[in-house]
């Protein structure tokens, strides 16, 4: 198609290249798959009605965990501190140079 567009240079290119779609695939071209996309159509709402019992399902559990008792949010707050922290090493404490670059043996220094 490119090859005829350049060719042939039409005024308008998308007219060009529509009739040229038409010509070589026949109405497929212009219409598209019907049956297809009826399908993809379908697919859309199985997937879309998915997702709002997805989400009517999160809500719920969201619902229910704020209806939860004093006593279980006292016991998860007190998860959430750390009494110690453990010890770390200081960052220059790591030991004598385990290699020396070999530039510093040079015959100028």
């Amino acid at each position: 198609m490119m090859l005829d567009i350049f060719n042939n240079k039409p005024a308008n290119n998308v007219k060009f290249m529509l009739e040229y779609l038409e010509k070589k695939f026949g109405e497929q071209a212009v219409n598209g798959r019907p049956n297809e996309l009826i399908n993809l159509q379908r697919h859309v709402k199985e997937l879309e009605s998915k997702l709002k019992e997805k989400q009517g399902e999160a809500s719920e559990e969201e619902s229910a965990r704020s209806l939860g008792s004093h006593e279980d949010t006292d016991e998860d707050e007190s998860d959430d501190y750390i009494d110690d922290l453990p010890e770390q090493k200081p960052v220059g404490s790591r030991g004598p140079r385990a290699s020396v670059s070999a530039e510093a043996f040079g015959a100028w220094n």
